[in-house]
């Protein structure tokens, strides 16, 4: 029973923090306009500087595309990361991660909004465990 009344209390909890504001063209464009020149392009060799060459009303589609994966995020599962082990000057290696220019794009169009959530939420017990670092290596050490 007390756990049906937890389930209860974190639906309506979760109801009320989900809802996301809707993406903006201008934001859209201020984030590609992030990126510099020679920024490493993802998987998928696209840099977000093309999506400036476009018009408003496509890059709403391309919005309305990432903000229809917030409602059923499975879709997003095609879109991969590439992990990738390169070597450091100083010896070693280090895991990179390649996305494509539509979760690249996304993540840093809500950003903002999984910061204030994480400080939300921070709990003591998280500075406890492994760094993010820390956690890669042990996953896909050698």
């Amino acid at each position: 029973l007390w756990l049906n009344e937890m389930k209860e209390e974190v639906s309506a909890e979760a109801e009320v923090d989900d809802a996301l504001p809707n993406l903006q063209v201008e934001q859209l464009k201020d984030v590609a306009r992030i990126y510099r020149r020679g920024a490493g392009l993802g998987w998928d060799a696209l840099h977000p500087h093309l999506l400036l060459n476009l018009p408003d009303e496509w890059l709403q589609r391309f919005l309305d595309i990432l903000m229809s994966w917030e409602q059923h995020p499975q879709h997003m599962a095609y879109f991969l990361t590439v992990l990738r082990f390169i070597d450091k000057p100083t010896g070693g290696q280090r895991p990179i991660g390649l996305t494509c220019l539509w979760m690249r794009l996304w993540s840093k169009l809500r950003c903002p909004i999984a910061k204030a959530w994480e400080a939300k939420h921070l709990e003591p017990f998280f500075s406890d465990c492994l760094s993010l670092w820390e956690a890669s290596m042990v996953a896909f050490s050698k």
